[in-house]
């Protein structure tokens, strides 16, 4: 995407599109789809309320060009590609050509994320800033997570969060960390969030594996109107925080977790025993564990344990 500064304004897009199976039309040495894409551009200009423009573009080319008029003096708030999903797509990559101060790729998705009128502008948005970290869009996310209306949304910006962790930027990762812990610190929100949003914090909260983890996320473990789904992730999840390879965490500190799972895995029911699962998940995280002795000792629990009245057992 690209735009000039001639009156009109003229915005143009140029889409790239290939087929990698299914049904296409052949053009020269490749396969191609034939379908119409809709694109919808969202702005103000002069104080007037945001207008949204949404044209139909009929792709047969491997690369297809559009292009809108706007006022010159229009800011463009945010483009949405397919807004309603009337196509199956995965959309690989937006660039903008040139940016400047006010036409930037991440502020445009940021306002798509925040104002789009559907749930998949939403979802597609909290995706594609994946790729696009700053310091300043970790609060939008977490607003995301706590207060969109569709949950599917609130998932995906948890999830674009847990992806910022990288072991070799740790202030990048730290405040990742700490912008999905904040979101359990009001025990009250976090209570009324849907289990699918709760399931995915805990969980990436675990991607990071840090012992700090284990103290908040302990009492959601035996909490026994929590959600199955929420507490088979915790255990999980506190089984990756108490063990990352190393001995970051001593050992009567990981004995005392790991008889902890090991009660919820003898001594739990759930529906299709979900928390048993969870917890045989988090012990086997354990297998990495530099103590020898409780490698061999959570092994054996699982073998001595495993017959065909608990078909819940997994071993590796």
């Amino acid at each position: 995407m690209g735009s000039t500064a001639h009156y009109p304004k003229v915005l143009s897009f140029t889409i790239d599109s290939k087929k990698n199976h299914g049904f296409g039309v052949n053009h020269g040495s490749s396969d191609l789809f034939e379908f119409t894409l809709d694109l919808e551009l969202v702005f103000s200009a002069g104080g007037m309320e945001k207008k949204h423009m949404t044209e139909a573009v009929y792709v047969s080319e491997r690369k297809t060009e559009h292009w809108f008029e706007i006022p010159n003096s229009a800011r463009i708030e945010w483009i949405s590609i397919d807004p309603q999903f009337k196509l199956l797509k995965e959309i690989k990559s937006i660039k903008i050509i040139n940016e400047t101060n006010e036409f930037q790729i991440k502020e445009i998705l940021k306002n798509q994320l925040r104002k789009g009128k559907t749930n998949i502008e939403r979802i597609e948005a909290a995706r594609a800033l994946k790729k696009h970290y700053y310091e300043e869009l970790l609060n939008e996310l977490r607003a995301a997570v706590m207060n969109d209306p569709f949950y599917g949304v609130s998932v995906e910006a948890t999830d674009t969060l847990g992806s910022y962790n990288e072991k070799n930027n740790y202030s990048r990762s730290d405040r990742a960390y700490n912008t999905l812990v904040a979101c359990m610190s009001d025990d009250y929100k976090f209570s009324r969030l849907h289990f699918e949003i709760k399931q995915a914090i805990v969980r990436n909260i675990g991607h990071f594996r840090r012992k700090d983890s284990v103290d908040i996320l302990s009492p959601l473990l035996n909490k026994q109107n929590e959600s199955y789904f929420v507490r088979a992730n915790t255990a999980t999840a506190i089984g990756k925080s108490m063990n990352d390879g190393e001995s970051s965490v001593d050992n009567s500190g990981k004995q005392n977790m790991i008889h902890q799972l090991k009660q919820i895995v003898d001594t739990t029911n759930s529906f299709r025993n979900v928390v048993a699962c969870g917890a045989i998940d988090g012990l086997k995280v354990f297998f990495i564990d530099n103590n020898n002795y409780i490698v061999d000792d959570i092994a054996n629990f699982l073998i001595q344990n495993t017959s065909f009245e608990k078909d819940y057992f997994k071993l590796l």
